[in-house]
């Protein structure tokens, strides 16, 4: 069996090796969290931000409120990037050691890095305003493993087989 959607890979990789999950309860939901935030994140750029293959996907209106809106009064569907990113910002362990785990590289901590990274490809100053988040960024960026991706243009280490479930 092919495991194909990428929480499904994360919450597997997690299980697989239980320090990505978390070691304490905390930590496991706190990277529980992260994914799960990540994919509210994800899920606003897809509905709004252009791509090369899909130019058009909404109005200049609806997009310009995408990176620009941080009340967070309103309903959530209605809230900017910024709202997320703020609520990332003052989520989890207290400190700005850029971790949000005792590991710092669990998998929310992962899929975070990866999100990030995607928002600052479109805008590279969306974290000024959240240190801790621009913190957790720049340590992340300089491990070893993500700059290995990083510095390959993307390429993933190992082979994509270390996903199929032996027997199925």
């Amino acid at each position: 069996m092919a495991i194909q959607h990428e929480l499904a890979i994360l919450a597997w990789i997690g299980r697989a090796v239980p320090e990505m999950a978390g070691t304490t309860d905390v930590d496991f939901a706190a990277s529980q969290q992260l994914m799960c935030e990540c994919e509210d994140i994800y899920a606003k750029l897809t509905k709004f931000q252009p791509t090369t293959s899909k130019p058009f996907k909404g109005s200049r209106e609806e997009l310009t409120k995408l990176w620009t809106i941080v009340d967070q009064t309103v309903h959530n569907r209605e809230q900017g990037l910024h709202v997320n990113l703020a609520l990332l910002d003052a989520f989890g362990r207290s400190g700005n050691d850029g971790r949000f785990t005792a590991s710092g590289v669990s998998v929310g901590e992962c899929k975070l890095y990866a999100t990030l990274h995607t928002l600052a490809l479109i805008d590279p100053d969306v974290l000024r305003p959240h240190a801790r988040l621009g913190a957790f960024f720049e340590r992340f960026a300089a491990l070893e493993p993500s700059r290995a991706v990083i510095d390959t243009g993307g390429e993933m280490p190992g082979k994509f087989a270390q996903y199929f479930i032996a027997g199925s």
